[in-house]
């Protein structure tokens, strides 16, 4: 993915900050959201998604440090995600289409992806089955309510 305008003045200032701080457990660092995609606003924050080490996670006090410094370099608030830590669809979507701009050992990263990735796509047939139980449940409460606000 090409960083664009906005993305490559936020991917340049945070590697300022990781390059400063350097927590031990940091394994990788992904810009994704509106300002990856070019699609921000004025009011629009900064996704960025921290892979960690699995035995060496960042601590909680060093995410808020991190974050906070994001936000003053960047001048923009800063939505910090520990990617291990979200939900299996988000981070299949960091890891497709977020913007890998820093890395620790590229192995390591890879494989993660992988692993990720390969549990997201068997998963598909559940996320489906639940999602079509939600479109017929939405559908039904839609036809129902349309039924009772017709004159009778």
């Amino acid at each position: 993915m090409s960083a664009e305008p906005e993305a490559a003045m936020v991917v340049d200032r945070a590697l300022n900050v990781f390059e400063r701080f350097d927590p031990a457990g940091l394994l990788a660092v992904f810009l994704y959201g509106s300002v990856q995609a070019d699609r921000q606003r004025e009011d629009s924050d900064v996704d960025i998604a921290v892979l960690d080490l699995p035995d060496a996670e960042i601590s909680w006090a060093d995410q808020a440090m991190i974050a906070g410094e994001l936000e003053r370099s960047i001048g923009r608030p800063v939505d910090l995600r520990m990617l291990r830590d979200c939900p299996l669809s988000l981070q299949a979507h960091v890891l497709r289409e977020g913007l890998l701009f820093w890395e620790r050992d590229g192995r390591a990263v890879e494989e993660y992806r992988a692993a990720v990735l390969d549990q997201h796509e068997r998963n598909r047939p559940s996320r489906e089955r639940r999602w079509d139980r939600m479109l017929r449940t939405f559908s039904e409460r839609e036809s129902s309510s349309h039924e009772r606000r017709l004159p009778g």
